[in-house]
């Protein structure tokens, strides 16, 4: 997966660069077919092409 590769994330959703690399860690967990966990509640979802809420899991 790469930044520059505009099929996997959506540059346009990305608000700054806090969220980066979490952005990017989505990214490769859908890639792999894996699940991403965070405690940040932040993430967009629409930002990482073929992410869905079951990829993601955050720890309140």
């Amino acid at each position: 997966m790469s930044f520059r590769d505009t099929t996997s994330l959506e540059s346009e959703r990305i608000l700054g660069s806090c969220q980066v690399t979490d952005l990017y860690l989505l990214g490769l967990a859908v890639l792999d077919g894996v699940r991403f966990v965070t405690f940040k509640e932040s993430i967009n979802l629409a930002a990482v092409a073929g992410a869905l809420p079951a990829k993601l899991i955050v720890i309140r």
